[in-house]
């Protein structure tokens, strides 16, 4: 009787290998590493695009602190027009990088 249980224990645990195999066989390894290393991909350029508008604005923001440091003069009010020049092609350069 124990002999009996034992073979019918191990044709079903033999039976649920060969279940886990055809699940792994079927979900395919590379596709899952492909996909996940396009994610990585598409990740990495996200953050160096991120990282160039940063940089943008770090200089956006500098000129206009350079602005506000050199403006205390209305001597400098033609210097004035051509900071906002400055600051108004910068501002449609980034808007520029955003939209592509």
């Amino acid at each position: 009787c124990a002999g009996m249980w034992k073979k019918t224990f191990h044709e079903e645990a033999m039976e649920c290998v060969q279940a886990m195999r055809a699940v792994m066989d079927s979900a395919s390894v590379s596709s899952f590493s492909s996909r996940f290393e396009d994610w990585r991909q598409a990740d990495l350029k996200v953050t160096a695009q991120m990282q160039h508008h940063v940089r943008q604005l770090e200089q956006i923001n500098a000129s206009t602190k350079n602005f506000l440091a050199e403006c205390g003069e209305t001597a400098t009010l033609p210097s004035f027009r051509e900071a906002v020049r400055d600051l108004t092609l910068r501002a449609a350069d980034l808007s520029a990088t955003q939209a592509s």
